[in-house]
């Protein structure tokens, strides 16, 4: 008889491992069944002692051990991967279960369970010495670069995971990649269907060659102990932090997967993270090539300062005439162009001409945003918060006025007045509203590309959908984004500008009223150094991070619960440097949410002592871990 300690692959089980019984031999990294709380749910074995070892502890238990239900899996995952889940659950201050229930796919533990290939060498034996490395250049000399790192990987019979941060990327890299290696190129997404990934994982796993797999982070679990080299490709992009708790980033599970199975990383992107250029001029990190402060031998973008269309002989202008005249060229030519807007809808902010008093939404306070209606045309404020909805025609709420101003260009907007000066183009709107799922998405791109004079009005959210080449782009207005408590926001910013710079073969055109604004001067620049100099001493002047890691905790409920909790957590955190902000800001549930930042030094996280404080607040309370935003 064998007691074995198991950690449950679920979210919502406070306890970090449990003990289970059973008469079979269950080695390490296999999967079981196991009972809690009414209910079956797998688990990852992590340990197993026999009974008569511990026969004292077992008699002292304040508990009753239960039988494990079933074996679902012989050893699955490797040692390196589990204990590298430990160390992700730590940074991301939660559970190792949580954890795994994150990081492991659907498709991977239902392959786990189905046992249909034995695994290539599970020794787990390292590879290399640990090497953590950046490749900071354009994009097609970083390309250039990892296929001749593949071929000498192969060359060591050592295999590679290329990981990127979204689906459209992994597709467009695996078509890249897979020219002559077609038998060893994997690629691994979650939009595969079932049939397709229990097919590829079963061939990734047998193949005796190196092989190369492309994915996005949810499949770095995949045990192929043969992989000494993971590559991060766009490390600075958003997209590799889960959306939902426990808010895991894929970026730290990748450079813990190569520390404790002593592999290799490389963050390559054409700008890193500012806080990733600091790492590797701190020797931490280290340079796989020189890096490349170059932007493209492209032209430089043009900005045109829209406050010249301001003066009151003028109306209210969305496109420049600068914009007006490229993009009647690019018609004429037959073009592609891609226009960008920050916001969606027709204006992202409604002020009183009166009063300054900011439209908001009734129910939750946040800032609405002017819509039309595609049945009748009327206008409507939406809340991209809560989603309430109401007609456009009322007053000020403070001083009763009928002067409401609308500010800022919402993708709506863009639209309309594009349509309006070229009724021949192909306009198409790409951004949340009108895009509600990857097959629409997906159709939409297609019909842009495959259409002469045509013209994709999009959001951020259009951006990892644009694969290939146009003719032209411009950035209508993305002046919303520095009123923003995001202080990454030069980075986006940045981002944007070399991503668009990147697919146009003509001048990028970027539209904006606030043309002195460093950020936006810096990512126009062929050269970026200056760019991360004039970020590195502001992140130092305010904190943030590389010099700390940033833990945002916040909770929802009524002032005067909220005041309780708030002492609780004074008394929990003493002795810490936090800052807790002093507004509560009204949400969509009819109360507040509050808010508290707490602040340590980079090189002194994860602490346990903090760690565990934060594990121990109840499952209200959200933490995120190095947020984007500190609201």
């Amino acid at each position: 008889m064998n007691i074995i300690e198991v950690i449950p692959i679920s979210k919502g089980i406070g306890r970090e491992s449990l003990s289970y019984f059973t008469a079979e031999d269950i080695s390490n990294g296999s999967i079981v069944e196991v009972p809690v709380r009414n209910k079956k749910v797998n688990a990852l074995v992590v340990s197993q002692r026999k009974v008569e070892d511990m026969k004292s502890s077992i008699k002292t238990a304040s508990f009753t051990y239960k039988k494990v239900s079933r074996i679902k899996s012989v050893p699955f995952f490797l040692p390196s991967f589990i204990e590298a889940s430990s160390h992700v659950a730590t940074y991301h201050a939660t559970t190792t279960g949580s954890t795994l229930h994150s990081i492991i796919p659907k498709a991977l533990l239902e392959f786990a369970q189905s046992k249909k290939v034995k695994l290539i060498k599970q020794n787990d034996k390292p590879g290399i010495v640990i090497e953590k490395c950046v490749l900071q250049r354009p994009e097609n000399e970083r390309f250039d670069v990892y296929k001749s790192l593949i071929r000498e990987e192969f060359a060591k019979k050592a295999s590679l995971y290329f990981c990127l941060p979204t689906i459209e990327e992994a597709e467009k890299s695996y078509q890249f990649f897979k020219k002559g290696i077609e038998n060893y190129t994997f690629l691994l997404h979650s939009n595969m269907k079932p049939s397709e990934l229990q097919k590829v994982i079963t061939e990734a796993l047998s193949e005796k060659h190196p092989i190369l797999i492309v994915g996005t982070g949810a499949f770095l679990a995949i045990p192929r102990s043969d992989i000494n080299t993971y590559v991060l490709e766009k490390e600075s992009s958003r997209f590799y932090k889960q959306m939902n708790r426990p808010f895991i980033d894929y970026r730290v599970v990748a450079e813990l997967l190569a520390i404790t199975g002593k592999k290799k990383v490389i963050l390559g992107d054409s700008l890193l993270r500012t806080e990733t250029i600091y790492r590797t001029r701190s020797n931490e990190l280290a340079e796989f090539e020189p890096m490349s402060f170059r932007v493209f031998d492209s032209p430089a973008p043009e900005i045109i300062d829209m406050r010249k269309y301001k003066e009151t002989s003028k109306p209210f202008r969305v496109l420049s005439e600068k914009l007006i005249d490229e993009a009647e060229k690019i018609q004429n030519s037959g073009g592609r162009m891609f226009l960008f807007g920050a916001r969606r809808g027709l204006s992202p902010s409604i002020v009183c001409g009166d009063c300054g008093t900011s439209v908001t939404c009734q129910a939750c306070n946040t800032a609405v945003v002017l819509h039309q209606s595609k049945n009748d045309s009327t206008n409507y404020f939406l809340c991209h918060n809560c989603g309430e909805r109401r007609p456009a025609e009322e007053r000020c709420k403070d001083c009763s006025s009928w002067k409401l101003i609308t500010l800022g260009i919402g993708t709506e907007l863009i639209e309309q007045e594009f349509s309006t000066q070229f009724p021949e183009a192909t306009v198409l709107r790409f951004d949340k509203d009108s895009i509600k799922t990857e097959a629409q998405a997906k159709a939409m791109i297609k019909k842009f590309y495959e259409s002469p004079k045509s013209v994709l009005i999009g959001t951020e959210t259009a951006l990892p959908y644009l694969t290939e080449p146009v003719t032209g782009s411009a950035i209508i207005s993305f002046d919303s984004f520095f009123s923003l408590p995001d202080f990454r926001i030069n980075e986006k910013i940045t981002g944007i500008v070399l991503k668009l710079r990147s697919l146009s073969s003509q001048p990028l055109i970027i539209q904006s009223r606030q043309t002195e604004n460093k950020a936006l001067i810096c990512a126009t620049k062929d050269n970026l150094l200056e760019f991360y100099k004039e970020e590195i001493v502001l992140r130092e002047k305010y904190g943030y991070p590389p010099f700390k890691t940033l833990i945002k905790i916040t909770f929802d409920g009524k002032k005067p619960h909220l005041i309780s909790e708030l002492e609780k957590i004074h008394l929990l955190l003493a002795g810490q440097d936090f800052v807790v902000f002093p507004a509560f800001i009204k949400n969509q549930k009819g109360g507040h949410t509050a808010y508290v930042l707490l602040k340590t030094d980079y090189y002194n996280w994860p602490n346990s002592d903090l760690v565990s404080k934060i594990v121990s607040l109840p499952p209200s309370f959200t933490v995120k871990i190095d947020p984007d935003s500190i609201l």
